[in-house]
This record gives C-alpha cells, sequence and structure tokens, in this order.
C-alpha cells in the first residue's frame, strides 16, 4: 500500500534534490526530519507508520509548492495518516477537545447554537442567498480564553464588512466544524460525517454562495468537498478576498492611519493551498503602512502547528521565531487573516511572557483591523 502511494504521489521523482528539505520549517527545526527521509523510512518499513514524524509535518505545502517534479508530499502525508491512524490515534493537544467538538459535532441529533455572537446592529438575512459559514470559531474563545482576545469579534466584523458591501448574510442556526483538521488527519469517516452534515444544512438554507473567513474552511468547502461530493451547488468565496477586490473597485472604503505600520503573516490555506496572496496586502496597503517579511506569500513560514496535534517547546520557539522577523521589519503589528494562526501566535507569545521574557507584540485579525477602518456603511 506504502508502495503504491508513493507511486501515485511521484515520490519516486525525487532524487538529489533537496529542495524540499531547504523549504520545510519542520526540518529547520528537527535534525532527523526531512520529506525525503520520511519516504525513505517508509519504504524501509511500514511500521514507520507509528513513528512520531509521521505527525510533525505540518502540511503546509510549502515542499510541494517548490518541488520540480511536482511531488503532492503534504497530500501524501494526509493518505499514510490515513494508513496510520487506521492502527493508532495520534497523540492531541488541549486535552483532545478540539477532536471532541468534531466529533459531537457529527451527531446529527445535536444541534450546537453558534450563532450567540451575532450583535443587534449586525444586519443578516435568513432568505440571502450568501451564507456566512463560521465553523469551529466560537469554541476558540472558551479554550484561549486566557489569551484575552475576543474571536467572536471576527464573524461579528466579517458580518460588519459583508453589510458595508451591501450583503445581508444568512448565518446558520446550528453550524458544525467544516471537518478540516479530520481531512488532514485522515480521519476520513468523521470528515464525511461532518461534510454531509453541512452540505445538509447549507442546502435546506437556499444559499448560492458561501463565505468563510477561516483559511481552513475555505480552502476544505472549496478545494476538499467537491472531491468526495462532485461539483456543489453552491459558489464558495473567501472573505479576504472578496474584501480585497471590493477596496480594488472601490466598494469598500477604507481610511488609512499613517501611524499604523502593519506586517502580514500569510496562513498556509490561505497562500499556499489557495494562492490568495495579493488581496490581503491591498486591504493592509489601503489602511497602513506595510512591511514585508522575508519570508511571505508563497513562501511564507506556518504558524508551526496543524490539527492539534504538534504542538511542544520547539513549536513555541518556532512561533517566537516567526514574531521576531515579524519584529525586525520595523512594523508594530503583525496581521493575520486564520484565527488559528492568531491563536497559536499570541498563546506562544503569552507562555513566554509568563516566564519573564518581553515579547509582547501586536497580533490582530485582519477582518477585525478592516472592520475598525471603515468610512461608512451602505
Amino acid at each position: 500500500m506504502i508502495r503504491d502511494k508513493i507511486e501515485e504521489y511521484g515520490l519516486k521523482q525525487c532524487i538529489d534534490c533537496g529542495k524540499c528539505s531547504w523549504a520545510c520549517p519542520v526540518s529547520h527545526r528537527q535534525n532527523d526530519f526531512s520529506p525525503r527521509m520520511v519516504v525513505e523510512r517508509l519504504l524501509a518499513s511500514d511500521e514507520h507508520l507509528q513513528s512520531r514524524e509521521i505527525w510533525d509535518c505540518v502540511t503546509c505545502g510549502s515542499c510541494s509548492a517548490l518541488c520540480n517534479s511536482s511531488v503532492r508530499f503534504h497530500e501524501f502525508m494526509r493518505t499514510m495518516r490515513k494508513l496510520s491512524i487506521a492502527r493508532e490515534s495520534p497523540l492531541m493537544t488541549h486535552g483532545d477537545i478540539f477532536h471532541l467538538i468534531s466529533r459531537l459535532s457529527s451527531k446529527p441529533y445535536l444541534h450546537p447554537k453558534t450563532s450567540s455572537w451575532l450583535a443587534s446592529d449586525l444586519k443578516i438575512n435568513k432568505n440571502s442567498k450568501a451564507l456566512l459559514f463560521v465553523g469551529c470559531t466560537p469554541y476558540l474563545n472558551i479554550i484561549f480564553k486566557h489569551l484575552n482576545i475576543d474571536f467572536l469579534e471576527i464573524p461579528r466584523a466579517a458580518v460588519k464588512l459583508l453589510n458595508a458591501i451591501g450583503i445581508e448574510p444568512n448565518i446558520l442556526e446550528s453550524e458544525r466544524c467544516c471537518g478540516h483538521d479530520q481531512y488532514w488527519l485522515g480521519d476520513d469517516e468523521l470528515f464525511l460525517q461532518l461534510a454531509e452534515l453541512n452540505l445538509k444544512a447549507i442546502g435546506l438554507s437556499g444559499a448560492e454562495e458561501v463565505i468563510a473567513f477561516c483559511p481552513e474552511c475555505y480552502s476544505t468547502l472549496k478545494f476538499v468537498y467537491p472531491q468526495f461530493f462532485g461539483p456543489l451547488d453552491f459558489e464558495v468565496k473567501n472573505l479576504t478576498a472578496m474584501m480585497g477586490d471590493a477596496v480594488a473597485d472601490g466598494t469598500l472604503t477604507l481610511e488609512k492611519d499613517d501611524t499604523l505600520s502593519t506586517t502580514f503573516h500569510d496562513p498556509c490555506r490561505l497562500a499556499k493551498h489557495s494562492k490568495i496572496i495579493d488581496e490581503p496586502r491591498r486591504i493592509l496597503h489601503s489602511i497602513s503602512n506595510l512591511f514585508e517579511m522575508p519570508k511571505s506569500g508563497h513562501t511564507s513560514v506556518c504558524c508551526g502547528v496543524a490539527c492539534w496535534v504538534n504542538c511542544d517547546s520547539w513549536t513555541k520557539d518556532w512561533q517566537l521565531e516567526r514574531i521576531k522577523e515579524a519584529r525586525t521589519t520595523g512594523a508594530r503589528t503583525l496581521v493575520t487573516a486564520c484565527p488559528k494562526c492568531l491563536a497559536h501566535l499570541s498563546c506562544a507569545q503569552y507562555e513566554k511572557n509568563n516566564c519573564g521574557e518581553s515579547h509582547r507584540f501586536n497580533i490582530v485579525d485582519i477582518h477585525v483591523l478592516t472592520a475598525s477602518r471603515m468610512l461608512f456603511k451602505r
């Protein structure tokens, strides 16, 4: 089975190159990890399916983006995890709470209420053909309460921005996880349960377009769902890209603050998986002085944690290096477009500050920041 998958994903073409190891952020942290080494060990023995490095890969896609032989290594790793998880589940972080939330969400007789974050000034319309998909973001407020970040400001800002360009979106009263983590963990059974419930709910809503502010939700709905269910009955859009286009055509008017200096951390699922790179920068140029980090766009570095399986001390150091890179640009605010990136980078900074080290840096979500700079609302 392993040899078949190595052939399917073209890994036999990977000979004496090394670009994947150069691009891989994990390889720079762990001397015994590289994409090619993982393949060699798997070829030597299928017992290697139970090794830790199967889960150390963050599936960011940096290796695949630079591979001359078009090897889809991050997709190959997902398949290996599917084989591995059939034998033994990985050790999850945060007490496995995110996986438990997803498993509970997959029960059709349970109806999680996730729309309590709505405020009175937000305009929604149950008959709208545009649906805002919120996903797991409301749960982050509970799990990361110690960070003093109101993650619910992200969906609230999303509605404000959509209202500003003339869209009153529908919101699912009972919304479930998109299944991103389950897909990349190789847990196809749970992923399909979640996907089927989401597709049913979206179908009943009558939505013709589904808008996601979370890059993981967007890439999962846009690219993964059709792999299992065929062409969808609705169009999937990313809110960051929509706002970038709205700034370009004048639909969204923003006020620039010349005292605001920003740098942008590209989420993997936004830049490398979805090729959305210019739009967030268009937004930030319109409201601030934007400074680029050396590793940005399609060469950007992952925030360090994928699917809640690889959060440890070396990951924290990795995240702090990313914050240091942001600081060296001269910017005073680090902006990202992913709720998980916001959580992971903020968490690393929080833990180091508790140790008496000074790493405090302003980290914000792009949708919240953009909503605060709107000149007017339609």
